[in-house]
Formats: structure tokens, sequence, C-alpha cells
């Protein structure tokens, strides 16, 4: 429920919330929003006429997603179905807002593996169709992209430096150096490899281990496509048209080769020892939303609440289910692995300083900011309002 003032002004009230800050909780908290920027944060005094009531729930900022792949199964849930990629944004946009996230990064592979359903024409298309939706003032949330290179493929690291060339004026890509070769990284645990292989991969007649032999010995023939793309991004991570992002790092050499190429962010270490070299040199740590849900990596690999415990990780990221970021925070304060306030500013701040959204992941004075109404009677919370800063309900 919105008052009008003289100078027409939109103003939005809410009372009775559990307020949820960068350092703190406050109770029976009113807040006010005036045309899209919080003005005032107060625990007593008189409650502006026509407050929406929040009836005990929490008030939080919006959710900040670094990196979700739910978008690739969303155009193309089964191997022979493909949706229009417009239609499939549309409804993975209701689908996130749902759960709370107001800004998310989709991952976008550039990559020629039509197996997986990955080509170069296909990331170049996703990109456009969610940078023209980003820019849409009628968009539910705030769309960005994560480009993602498997580094041994050439034809796709190629079209990724192709549109870098071709953008002169956009800065600050996310892009994210994978390698995703059985035995190392993600699959150091070659059996956790050969579980993750769809049918639909294999050739007529190949075994699963035929099939992963063969993309060992594809992967050794190419070794030296790594340093060729790492020479690749060189220039682009120095002139900082992109940000940097390392995945999968296994150990302290692979945490200081990520370092020395410029790296800012370890993504999904799969050791503690990663996770914590990573820390202590300064690299912002992300670790999987569902694995801190589930209490371990599904591929056998560190589990976030470890990570979490250590005050190592900087943010959780949805990775391939939205509605896992909130319900982690949320458990991870239960199980007293951390305090609701770390938990919620793993899934705010964290990641929205991660990746220079600075006006975003906080709820301050004088901020334009998305927020979130939350639930939580049961085990599990449930949003149960979305307010975004730039929709009529904040402003006139």
């Amino acid at each position: 429920m919105t008052i009008t003032t003289p100078t027409q002004a939109k103003i939005l009230s809410i009372k009775n919330c559990r307020l949820i800050l960068e350092n703190k909780i406050l109770d029976e908290a009113t807040i006010v929003i005036e045309d899209g920027i919080l003005t005032s944060i107060s625990t007593n005094g008189a409650v502006p006429e026509g407050a929406i009531d929040a009836y005990g729930c929490f008030v939080m900022a919006g959710l900040v997603d670094s990196h979700s792949d739910g978008l690739e199964k969303e155009i193309s849930p089964r191997p022979n179905v493909r949706f229009d990629t417009n239609y499939a944004l549309s409804s993975y946009e209701s689908r996130v807002r749902a759960a709370g996230i107001t800004t998310i990064a989709h991952g976008v592979g550039y990559q020629d593996n039509p197996k997986m359903g990955r080509s170069v024409e296909g990331a170049k298309e996703l990109r456009k169709v969610i940078l023209s939706r980003a820019s849409n003032p009628d968009s539910q949330v705030t769309h960005k992209v994560l480009h993602r290179i498997e580094a041994r493929d050439e034809v796709g690291v190629e079209a990724l430096i192709q549109d870098l060339n071709s953008e002169k004026h956009e800065t600050n890509w996310m892009v994210s150096f994978e390698d995703h070769t059985p035995g190392q990284g993600q699959y150091r645990d070659r059996k956790q490899f050969e579980a993750s292989v769809e049918k639909h991969e294999l050739e007529p007649g190949m075994t699963v281990e035929e099939y992963v032999n063969k993309k060992i010995t594809e992967a050794e023939a190419t070794f030296s496509q790594l340093e060729a793309t790492r020479k690749k991004l060189r220039p682009f991570v120095e002139n900082e048209k992109i940000k940097l992002i390392a995945h999968d790092l296994e150990n302290r050499d692979e945490v200081r080769n990520a370092i020395l190429e410029g790296a800012k962010i370890a993504e999904f270490p799969v050791t503690i020892e990663a996770a914590q070299y990573a820390a202590e040199n300064g690299l912002a740590v992300v670790m999987g939303a569902p694995n801190a849900l589930r209490g371990s990596s599904h591929s056998g690999n560190v589990s976030a609440r470890e990570v979490i415990s250590l005050g190592l990780c900087t943010a959780l990221a949805s990775d391939y289910m939205p509605s896992s970021m909130l319900a982690s925070a949320f458990l991870m304060a239960e199980m007293k692995i951390c305090s609701l306030v770390e938990a919620i500013n793993l899934i705010t701040k964290g990641p929205a300083s991660m990746i220079g959204l600075e006006k975003e992941g906080t709820l301050r004075i004088g901020c334009s900011e998305d927020l979130i109404i939350v639930q939580s009677k049961g085990r599990w919370p449930q949003v149960v309002k979305v307010l975004r800063s730039n929709e009529p309900s904040f402003r006139s």
C-alpha cells in the first residue's frame, strides 16, 4: 500500500518486520522507502499510515546469484527438446524471482560440444537475448552474463575473444576459466566423471569407460591450448575488460597460477587446501548453495559447509538450483555453522561486492535496493514478496 505526499513522491512503508542488515537483525522494525530510496529504519516511534504489515517476517536485500546454469536446462530440459530462447529466459526469470533472486548471472558456455547441446552460435545468441532482456525496463530481475569457457576448446575461446574485441566499450565481463578434463578439478576422481556421463553423450556401442578414455586422450592432445588460452586472455585482464574467475581449483599451485593470471575469484574450489589458500591470498571464494544444502558436493569434493565453518566463503551461488540459496542460508544458521546474518551476507552482500555491484546486496539508508520479504515458520523459508527499486510499487 502506498501514500502520496504533496510533492508526488511515492512512499512505501513496511512495519513489524525482522530486518536483516549486514551486521545485525532488527526486530519489530519499520522501514520507509521514498521513490525507491531507503530513507528511514526505526524500531520505535510512530508507524506511517498505510504501512504494509510484514507480520514478523524477515525483510532483507534481494539475493545476488553469481553463477546459474539453470537457464541452459530451461532451454533444453531433455536431450531432444529445445524451447525458444526468449521464452525460456522469461520462464526462468519468474522462477528465480520466486526464489528471492533479484540479480542473476547466467552461465553461457562458449563451447563447441553438440552432444552437450552447446555451440558457439548458441552461446552468441543466448548472450544477445540475455543482454536484450537486461536492458528491458519490464524485466523482473537484473540479468548478467557469466561467460564460461572450456580452456582447451579453441573454437569456443576464439569466439569469446571475437566478442570481447567487438564490444569496445563494454567492461567488467565475467569470464570463468574452466577445464573439465577427467582426472582433475571437479572430476579429479575418474569415477565421479564416469558417473556424470549421460547416455546421449555416448556414440553407438561405446561404453562409459571407452568414452572417458577418449576424453582423456583428447585432453592430452590439447594440453598446449591451456597456455594459449591464458595468453589470449591476459591483455583483457590487464586492461580490466574482464573479471577472471578461476574454476574448480584443486591445490596451492593452481591457486598460485590463477593469481598470476589475474584471477580475483575462486569458484567452486574442490579441496579445503585450495579454498584456504585462495582466501588467504585475497581471492573471493564461491561455493555452491546446493552443496551447502545437501552437505556434500555431487562430485565428491569438499563440502561447502566446511568451507563456510572456517570463514573462507565469500558467496554461495545457486549453480543449478535457484531455491537452494535462501534454503541453504537458513539451514547454515539453524545448524550453527554460522549466524543468520553471516549466512544472508553469503547470498546478498558477498556476491554483490564480489562481482562489482557495490550498491546492491545490503539495506542501508540512502540506498536504492531490491528487497524481499521472507516467511520462516517451518524448516524451510519461503519468499512471500519481492519489491524491486525500479518497479511501480517503489516509484511514482
